[in-house]
């Protein structure tokens, strides 16, 4: 990112509500052009920031994007000076998180293990990593977009 902080653009008669942060001079890039993109998660100063992207270099040197978090979250977490990098987290190849008909549990069990959630899946193969608690986030798409941010046990 450049110097300047980001701002929000609301312009509901040109286009829908939308953030443009000023980038230092980059390659041209108007990709993917359009709204309501896959949301990508970008890594800032300590903190994720899930975006869905309308240009990533406007013009060479504006980032722009939709967003939930709010111009200050989005400010603070894409610092000036900041490269922002998209957070990829990976899941085995042969692991299929497939969720069975099943409603997922909360398991409350402090003696034993932090809270947690447990959803259960179609059969895939077997695995046990990343075998801790605390992780990185990691963000999941599920039925029409939607993205929750889950920690992996």
């Amino acid at each position: 990112r450049d110097n300047t902080p980001c701002i929000s653009q609301v312009n509901p008669s040109n286009h829908p509500d939308r953030f443009k942060c000023m980038i230092n001079p980059t390659t041209i890039s108007s990709e993917p052009g359009t709204y309501d993109n896959d949301p990508v998660g970008l890594v800032g100063v300590n903190c994720i920031i899930y975006i869905r992207p309308v240009t990533w270099a406007w013009e060479g040197n504006a980032f722009i994007f939709q967003s939930m978090d709010s111009i200050e979250a989005i400010n603070n977490c894409f610092a000036a000076g900041v490269v922002m990098s998209e957070r990829r987290a990976i899941i085995p190849d042969d692991i299929n998180l497939l969720r069975d008909n099943t409603p997922c549990i909360f398991q409350s069990n402090p003696s034993n293990h932090p809270d947690r959630f447990k959803c259960m899946l179609e059969p895939t193969a077997i695995s046990s990593e990343p075998g801790t608690y605390n992780n990185d986030l990691l963000a999941l798409r599920g039925l029409n977009g939607c993205v929750i941010d889950v920690r992996p046990v």
